[in-house]
């Protein structure tokens, strides 16, 4: 190596420094990815490495699932026993969007993705590791259902689209809750809290597409149970309806040991805006008793969601834990399905901090200053139910002049977070140092002695010269 001058030791030392950085950056960061394009309803089997055997530490694992345009992916998890709040499994739709995030051990709702895109990551950290996972994903074609006229996103009337008749009502003769759990499940809800019969939601017009349905809990879509077509005999006044769990609904299970610490919640809303607001991660209620949790140990089996039929007291739409015993609750992840934190722009004050769906923000100016856009956001459904948005952007406060007109570019906006920049990882600083120290040494060991004209070369060893007699 010859090095000409000082400025090109340092330049050479700059160079190699760069490239241990990206070489160290590439190496901490390393993520296995794979993928898969389904065409065919035939569903795949994925489990974590070693399964049924513990996984390895030190994962990082990503799995991309595509379908067809126009066609969602349906996951059915079987199994899931990661370490609690150290390993997780997170899936994700095709805008980078976290769906639901899982860890610990329970029985997780079926998920359903918004569009033909899921990402699936596995991540599991340097200490002890579980059993794993174990789901199955297939290509879900959503033939054509919606409820309508319900008084939120979860209920309402049921309507399916035939290509023959368009849009129409279904008849709630024989009308169960295993039928409504088919509807819910295919509107990517975890199933039904009940069953709604005789136009509760108001009569609908058209033909009545569907009568005499009966599903089992196997069917995620109305199409595939059984049922007659079309009833020209059936009244409007028997149009069928729904009421579905909320994306966040968990399932029905029994704390007998859970007794103390409980706050009052007349309904569910009011349960997970008391824990999310106390950060707690975890809601479960019964009767008017709402408890919080940070962490639960959801290993059993929940129990059959009919158990669970005990009508909140405010809002008899909604399911507060079981009428049979007072240890069995209805139980709510208050970190999946809410809105993001839309913040509070400068010289602006906002009520309510709760950003769970269907949750209300109200901000207020300070003295001097006027508010421009909606004083009162909602968290209401984005693209999916399962990733709800607010309906109006945030408001900003402007500056007010004498004569009551606004100046330009007075708008304050939201401080940028800079919790939010990544930082170099330990293990790229300590091969930094110790790849730019070698190489310095290796350098200044390598230039021998410098001409005057500023040029430098590296010592050559000179040859041993051998003498023969």
């Amino acid at each position: 190596m010859r090095v000409r001058s000082a400025s090109q030791l340092y330049h050479h030392i700059l160079v190699f420094t760069f490239v241990v950085i990206v070489i160290s950056c590439t190496i901490a960061n390393a993520q296995t990815v794979a993928g898969r394009h389904l065409t065919d309803t035939t569903p795949i089997n994925l489990t974590s490495p070693n399964y049924p055997n513990p996984y390895p530490n030190n994962l990082n694992f990503a799995y991309h699932i595509t379908v067809p345009a126009g066609f969602r992916i349906l996951a059915k998890l079987y199994f899931l026993s990661l370490e609690r709040n150290s390993d997780f499994l997170s899936f994700g739709d095709g805008n980078g969007r976290e769906l639901i995030r899982l860890t610990g051990k329970y029985s997780p709702p079926t998920i359903l993705s918004p569009d033909n895109v899921m990402w699936m990551y596995f991540t599991s950290d340097a200490s002890s590791s579980d059993t794993g996972f174990q789901f199955e994903v297939s290509l879900f074609n959503q033939s054509g259902v919606r409820v309508v006229d319900g008084t939120t996103p979860f209920n309402g009337r049921v309507e399916v689209y035939t290509d023959t008749y368009g849009w129409g009502t279904v008849s709630s003769f024989a009308w169960n809750l295993k039928d409504a759990s088919a509807v819910c499940k295919e509107l990517g809800l975890p199933g039904a809290i009940s069953e709604v019969t005789n136009a509760y939601y108001g009569a609908g017009t058209g033909v009545v597409a569907m009568t005499n349905v009966d599903c089992s809990n196997d069917h995620f879509r109305l199409q595939d149970c059984n049922f007659q077509s079309p009833c020209s005999a059936c009244p409007h006044s028997q149009d069928a309806g729904v009421n579905c769990h909320r994306p966040s609904y968990i399932g029905c299970y029994s704390f007998p040991n859970l007794q103390s610490g409980s706050s009052t919640a007349r309904t569910v809303d009011a349960c997970i805006s008391n824990c999310d607001q106390a950060n707690m991660r975890y809601a479960a209620i019964n009767g008017d008793k709402c408890f919080c949790r940070s962490d639960m140990t959801l290993t059993e089996t929940p129990e059959d969601n009919t158990i669970c039929d005990r009508q909140c007291s405010e809002n008899r739409n909604q399911a507060c834990g079981s009428t049979q015993e007072s240890f069995i609750f209805t139980v709510y992840d208050t970190e999946f399905a809410k809105c993001k934190d839309p913040g509070i722009p400068g010289n602006t004050t906002r009520t309510g901090n709760s950003f769970q769906f269907m949750s209300k923000l109200k901000y207020n100016c300070s003295e001097g200053f006027d508010l421009i856009g909606s004083w009162e956001i909602t968290c209401v459904a984005g693209v999916s139910l399962q990733d709800p948005v607010w309906n109006h952007d945030v408001p900003v406060c402007m500056a007010r002049l004498e004569n009551g007109t606004q100046p330009m570019n007075s708008t304050a906006l939201p401080q940028e977070d800079p919790s939010d920049n990544n930082l170099p990882t330990i293990l790229t600083i300590v091969l930094v140092i110790v790849f730019s120290f070698i190489f310095l040494v290796v350098l200044l060991c390598c230039i021998c002695r410098c001409r005057k004209n500023g040029r430098c070369k590296c010592k050559r060893k000179p040859k041993k010269v051998e003498l023969w007699y």
